[in-house]
């Protein structure tokens, strides 16, 4: 899976999706809140 990273003057965004809140710690790691949903094109998943 190949993603597009962008930045405006007060947003960064993958795959035009706005990240909201960056570096939540969660139990198992760290995630990042976005507005959107990413999902894998079809063939681009790993065997």
């Amino acid at each position: 899976m190949t993603l597009s990273f962008a930045e405006d003057d007060l947003n960064l965004m993958v795959d035009g999706a706005t990240i909201l809140n960056p570096d939540v710690q969660a139990a198992n790691g760290v995630i990042h809140v976005i507005d959107g949903v990413l999902t894998p094109t079809p063939g681009d998943t790993p065997q």
